[in-house]
């Protein structure tokens, strides 16, 4: 194991071993679930031909991403190199190809290491637009990725339709960025509401 892997690894469990223990949950939170079932991917050089994700935007970068291009959405931690806060693991989201391959829009794959679980692009932007969170830290609707022991994705699971994905998938844009801006525009706001759409200039 490379030494930012053992690095991020050793992080996570100690951050783990001082999360609470909620009632109900059979997770310590985010670091015990990805520490049980996350998979590594290993950092390589960006591919020239995909867009840029705009910074601090990860979840809403990799949710288009997979919608738009058909990779898979992954959500867990991350490394960034020194002197970028490598000795704190930050919740990151990323996608990865058909062969597991990295693909970081929103760091341009220049972390150092990375540890996550793959998520249904569906699953991801229910808890992004419907939570106002992530899967992982979907607090606001009380974590229920961790009420139960995660036997993986369940790729058959009926999500709350709508139209952004869709839309996405058609390459259908700008229709789709509309729409977005429409639903931030009349839905009530919150101090966090929706940080991570991005924005109309992104190119997928």
């Amino acid at each position: 194991m490379s030494q930012a892997r053992e690095r991020l690894l050793r992080l996570l469990e100690r951050l783990r071993d001082v999360a609470p223990q909620p009632p109900g949950l059979h997770y310590r939170l985010m670091w015990d679930f990805v520490l049980r079932h996350g998979t590594w991917y290993e950092p390589r050089a960006y591919p020239p031909n995909l867009p840029d994700g705009r910074i601090k935007q990860c979840f809403g970068n990799s949710i288009m991403l997979s919608a738009a291009r058909g990779y898979r959405y992954i959500e867990g931690f991350a490394l960034m190199p020194e002197p970028f806060n490598s000795y704190l693991p930050m919740h990151h989201a990323w996608n990865a190809d058909a062969f597991g391959a990295l693909i970081d829009s929103t760091w341009n794959n220049e972390g150092i290491a990375y540890l996550g679980v793959e998520f249904s692009v569906e699953r991801a932007d229910d808890a992004t637009w419907n939570g106002d969170a992530s899967v992982l830290n979907d607090f606001r609707r009380g974590f229920p990725l961790f009420r139960d022991l995660w036997q993986g994705e369940d790729w058959g699971r009926a999500w709350p339709a709508n139209d952004r994905v869709r839309l996405v998938r058609e390459g259908k844009i700008e229709e789709a960025y509309r729409l977005m801006t429409a639903e931030l525009t009349f839905a009530p706001m919150t101090a966090s509401s929706h940080p991570q759409s991005p924005s109309a200039t992104s190119k997928f």
